[in-house]
């Protein structure tokens, strides 16, 4: 009976030690687990912190630059001259702030704008030779008050066979971001077009001179490439506050768009996109007219990825 006692007591104590084994090996697990999930969840919170806070700082300095235009009647931010179109770009803290104001009347104006105006937009944002018509018959068939397109046929047969819920509108655009609900139109054409477009400047030509560069070089301007504008508007940032003249608002030019980039060190970025009414007699002295997200552009980027760019705020930098 001892020989058996002994003998079942051995292999009791071999089969507890695995046991013991196993459920430390499982508890060892569950720790790799869940030290895991709260790395995973705390830098996805981190994620999120920081993006709130550029997304923050890019509402703030979008905000203080139609302030500093509506109350100076200039393209300037804090004592910075602009030129329409043109980004200027500065430092505050830990990230770069892209800022571009630009007059309505300097971009296309998507309900006037001439038929081979859009078509030569459509082409520099990558639609192709073959596709140019039957898209630019899209976007005008949208907006006109018929219910055919341009060859005589129900424009509603086209978004019914495409399976669209929808319908075209037959009157004017009343945000560019209409142009997602057109027949053919791409996404990542729209994102190429969306900053050249406007529904304020309600006239059928464009004044380059007040255009951004990408767009002047559209239609036969200076031929400047992203990296190119990237270079000038950092020199023009840096000597910006020495420049005595600034872009002039116009009283009959009553309405202008603005883009802030806020890049920050860490590599979080926010875009803010606005458009304004200058509304003399009003608490602010302008209307917002839209408030929107938007996607940075080349240029935008490279921008602020330049050095030795000014302070955003001089006296605070100082102290």
């Amino acid at each position: 009976m001892m020989g058996y006692s002994g003998v079942a007591s051995e292999k009791e104590r071999g089969f507890i030690l695995v046991t013991v084994l196993w459920a430390l090996l499982l508890l060892a697990l569950l720790a790799i687990v869940a030290t895991t999930m709260f790395r995973g969840s705390h830098q996805a919170l981190t994620r999120a912190d920081k993006l709130a806070a550029a997304r923050t700082l890019a509402d703030g300095m979008a905000r203080l630059l139609v302030a500093d235009i509506a109350a100076t009647r200039r393209f300037r931010f804090n004592g910075m001259a602009m030129r329409s179109g043109w980004p200027i770009a500065c430092r505050h803290e830990n990230a770069v702030i892209v800022l571009t104001a630009t007059n309505s009347v300097g971009l296309v104006d998507l309900n006037l704008a001439k038929r081979e105006v859009l078509k030569t937009l459509l082409l520099a944002g990558g639609v192709t030779m073959g596709e140019v018509e039957r898209l630019l018959d899209a976007i005008i068939d949208f907006r006109d008050p018929d219910h055919l397109t341009r060859d005589g046929q129900p424009e509603d047969r086209i978004y019914s066979d495409r399976g669209e819920l929808h319908l075209p509108k037959n009157s004017p655009y009343e945000d560019v971001g209409e142009l997602d609900q057109v027949a053919y139109m791409k996404p990542r054409v729209l994102a190429r077009i969306r900053p050249y477009l406007t529904v304020y400047s309600r006239r059928r030509t464009v004044d380059f001179s007040l255009s951004p560069p990408k767009l002047a070089t559209m239609f036969g301007g200076d031929a400047l490439d992203d990296a190119q504008i990237a270079t000038r508007s950092a020199e023009a940032s840096r000597t910006a506050r020495d420049t005595a003249s600034a872009y002039h608002l116009e009283a009959q030019y009553r309405t202008f768009e603005i883009r802030v980039l806020v890049a920050r060190d860490d590599g979080m970025q926010a875009m803010r996109m606005a458009g304004v009414e200058m509304a003399p007699g009003t608490r602010d002295g302008y209307r917002l007219l839209y408030w929107n997200r938007a996607m940075s552009l080349p240029h935008e980027r490279l921008l602020a990825g330049k050095n030795n760019l000014p302070p955003c705020f001089p006296s605070l930098s100082r102290e």
